[in-house]
């Protein structure tokens, strides 16, 4: 759950740039590397390098991303 937060969290970051699409567990080339050229964020707290957060239930998915948005699952009860 926190990986899932987390990774919500640095597509937010990335401000009014375009991001690139991640379509898929361990992104567009299945290496887990991004090809965006933009400089991330290297600190992040409850506060620090956040834009919003929601609350995520369990799960072993991957977050997805596509047209600007961000898809993911998660179990509840």
């Amino acid at each position: 759950m926190i990986r899932e937060i987390a990774f919500v969290t640095l597509v937010m970051l990335t401000g009014n740039s375009i991001a690139e699409d991640w379509p898929q567990f361990r992104g567009p080339n299945c290496s887990g590397i991004s090809t965006c050229t933009d400089p991330l964020p290297v600190r992040f707290s409850s506060e620090e390098n956040v834009r919003w957060s929601v609350p995520l239930g369990d799960g072993i998915g991957s977050p997805v991303v596509a047209a600007g948005r961000v898809f993911t699952s998660g179990m509840i009860d």
